[in-house]
């Protein structure tokens, strides 16, 4: 950084007009319950036999494919024939 940025830095910093930007770190995501479940996992609930809900979320397809691989839902190798699941 050249010493006229940091002088520019310090008089705003002395006189409370400095607001720097939010680290990368310190912005909030967007919340997992928001984003819509990625193409992975929905193609992945389909292999696991799992039936899709319309706007699922990353953290419901998460849940699903958890239940799934627990054998709670689903069948593990893909559809039933029977399509019962």
């Amino acid at each position: 950084m050249k010493s006229s940025e940091l002088r520019k830095l310090a008089t705003q910093y002395a006189t409370g007009d400095y607001s720097p930007e939010p680290h990368k770190s310190q912005v909030a995501p967007k919340r997992h319950t928001e984003t819509p479940a990625t193409d992975k996992q929905r193609a992945y609930l389909v292999t696991l036999g799992v039936r899709l809900e319309g706007h699922m979320s990353v953290a419901r397809a998460s849940q699903l494919i958890d239940a799934a691989k627990c054998g709670e839902l689903g069948s593990f190798g893909g559809w039933d024939r029977d399509g019962s699941n």
